[in-house]
């Protein structure tokens, strides 16, 4: 019995260790989507300045 019980509990250990990173991965993912959509938007701003600039020349 307790041999049983020792096995749930790592079983049930290692799916919280599973579940938490796929979760990180996830998390990571969604951070370097955010990242890169800033990025755009700031390249985008950046663009249209200089084309605004170039106009008043």
């Amino acid at each position: 019995m307790k041999f049983v019980k020792e096995l749930e509990v790592a079983k049930k250990k290692e799916d919280e260790a599973t579940k938490k990173k796929k979760n990180d991965k996830e998390e990571r993912r969604k951070e370097e989507e955010r990242t890169r959509k800033e990025e755009e938007k700031k390249v985008m701003r950046e663009d249209q300045a200089r084309r605004k600039d170039e106009e008043k020349r």
